[in-house]
């Protein structure tokens, strides 16, 4: 699956102790200029959903290059890398935004971009509560691959597994779950027990360094040199992909 590397974060909004709006990097920044709001969510007292533009030629160049492998694998792939994917980001990044609320915080927006999602939310509450709302995104994928693993079941006839099925004609909607269920058990995967910063499973680093006593700092730079030889292996996998496998979205890995 493509998504095997999807990213979801939490971004703090400390705003009403800065007065910045989103509490936002330069990179993050760079992000959000590109992006543009597309609805309000009905959920947890309605949150604005962003979209980055760049998301949109994700789908369209994943959808085109459904061509390659024939008419078929068009409408297959936007449906396994745009329509499914969308959702299990955004189911992600709510249960970011959930969590958040439990612990009395507060909710900015969330932003959808083709590696992964953000979402800007703070609150005041130690590093405890933000290991729980770095924890609950991931914990999404628990349902979700359940569901999943339930339709493969059904559509293999009591059969599961995580390879796809060919000829695609013939095993369509059970090729769809199998992606399905490979993006959510990849997203789980790697945004949990990846321990790089910004990801989850880097922020669980940071709260627990914090947790134990450990200077803020202190904490801060263990994560860095935790995060940087991870990032460079990520960045290596990306090239290998786009070079060796030619894969152009090896150059989103990579990015």
């Amino acid at each position: 699956s493509r998504a095997k590397m999807v990213e979801t974060q939490t971004v703090p909004n400390p705003n009403a102790a800065t007065g910045n709006p989103h509490g936002q990097s330069s990179t993050v920044g760079g992000i959000v200029s590109r992006s543009f709001k597309i609805c309000t969510l009905p959920v947890l007292g309605g949150i604005p959903l962003h979209l980055h533009s760049f998301f949109l030629w994700y789908i369209v160049i994943s959808t085109l290059l459904g061509f390659l492998h024939g008419v078929l694998y068009v409408p297959f792939n936007f449906l396994l890398n745009g329509v499914i994917l969308f959702v299990t980001v955004l189911v992600h990044e709510l249960g970011h935004c959930a969590c958040t609320k439990f612990v009395g915080g507060t909710i900015d927006y969330i932003l959808l971009w083709p590696l992964g999602g953000l979402a800007f939310v703070g609150h005041d509450e130690g590093p405890k509560q933000d290991a729980w709302v770095a924890l609950a995104g991931p914990a999404t994928h628990i349902p979700m691959t359940i569901f999943w693993v339930i339709l493969v079941a059904v559509a293999g006839h009591g059969v599961v597994t995580l390879d796809f099925q060919g000829p695609l004609k013939e095993h369509f909607g059970m090729n769809l779950c199998v992606g399905a269920l490979q993006i959510n058990i990849a997203m789980f995967v790697f945004n949990l027990f990846v321990p790089a910063y910004p990801l989850d499973g880097g922020r669980v680093l940071a709260n627990v360094l914090l947790h134990f006593g450990v200077e803020a700092n202190k904490a801060a730079k263990i994560t860095a040199m935790v995060s940087l030889p991870i990032a460079v292996v990520i960045a290596c996998i990306g090239l290998w992909q786009l070079i060796v496998a030619g894969d152009f979205f090896g150059i989103l890995i990579g990015f």
